[in-house]
C-alpha cells in the first residue's frame, strides 16, 4: 500500500507488516499517533493491538484492540511467589498463565 510506504519507517521495507502487537496500550497509542502523523491509516493500512486494556483504550480514536488481563490476579500471584521464594530460596521458577480476554475494537481489521 502506497500510504504505508510514505512513512519513513516503512519506506525501507519491501514487505511491511499488516499488524503490530505492542507491549502495552500506551505504546500502542503512541504507535498509532506516530503512524497517523506519517500518513498511515489505522486500521486500513496496518492493524495495531495493545496490552492492558487501560481506560483510555476504548476512548482513543480508533478504539484500541487490546488484551485484558486481571491485574489484581498478577499482583496476588507475584506476592505468593515472593513469599514462597522467601521461605525457600531454592524454589524452582514457576510459569503462570493467567486468564485473559482479547477486546476487539477499531484499531484492527480482518484480513
Amino acid at each position: 500500500d502506497e500510504t504505508i510506504k510514505r512513512s519513513p519507517a516503512f519506506a525501507r521495507m519491501t514487505n511491511p507488516p499488516t499488524a503490530i502487537f505492542c507491549s502495552s496500550d500506551m505504546v500502542a497509542i503512541a504507535t498509532i499517533h506516530g503512524l497517523k502523523s506519517a500518513g498511515v491509516r489505522v486500521p486500513e493500512d496496518i492493524s495495531i493491538m495493545g496490552f492492558d486494556d487501560i481506560d483510555i483504550a476504548r476512548l482513543f480514536d480508533p478504539g484500541l484492540t487490546t488484551v485484558y488481563i486481571a491485574k489484581h490476579m498478577i499482583g496476588r500471584e507475584a506476592v505468593r511467589l515472593l513469599l514462597k521464594r522467601r521461605e525457600c530460596p531454592d524454589t524452582p521458577t514457576e510459569r503462570i498463565i493467567t486468564d485473559h480476554t482479547v477486546v476487539v475494537r477499531d484499531s484492527t481489521r480482518h484480513l
